[in-house]
């Protein structure tokens, strides 16, 4: 978060170094669809920074991470296909997006197929996530008003959800 912080001032070297260390550390199973974030997040720092050709390498590696059968991991779709946008691959970005908010509204009221895949989680958990995605879903195709609805309804069942508030 402090690294998005800085980002967003301006202090990419600073963000540059938070980053790379979050990247660093041993997430496992559950945070590796995180490598999409931090490639695209440092592939946006080199471009800023008039480093594009590393710029494009990161976006580019951010397209490879594949969780295979989604599992709770799917955020990582939101930042392929931010990178996709810096690629200049817009129509395959909106498609991206498309897709994840079609597959996240198919899918709200179905909790069998969340079994397969977040078992443990309650009934209410898994609607603020499914909330989450629409929102990401929405945030890139730059429906800004129904992101900020689909964040609001998971702030509602949890309120401490961090990324629905950043």
């Amino acid at each position: 978060l402090r690294g998005l912080e800085s980002l967003n001032r301006g202090r990419y070297a600073r963000a540059q170094k938070d980053i790379e260390t979050a990247q660093a550390y041993p997430v496992g199973l559950v945070g590796r669809g995180r490598g999409a974030q931090f490639n695209y997040l440092l592939g946006l720092i080199n471009k800023k920074t008039g480093k594009s050709a590393a710029a494009e390498s990161l976006f580019r590696k951010a397209l490879e991470v594949d969780i295979e059968e989604g599992g709770s991991d799917r955020e990582y779709l939101y930042y392929q296909g931010l990178a996709l946008k810096e690629l200049g691959r817009i129509e395959e970005s909106r498609k991206l997006f498309q897709d994840m908010l079609s597959n996240v509204q198919s899918r709200r009221d179905d909790t069998r197929f969340f079994t397969q895949f977040e078992g443990g989680q309650t009934d209410e958990s898994r609607i603020a996530l499914n909330n989450y995605l629409m929102g990401l879903a929405y945030e890139g195709l730059g429906e800004k008003a129904m992101a900020k609805e689909a964040f609001t309804g998971t702030l509602k069942i949890n309120p401490g959800h961090i990324w629905s508030k950043v």
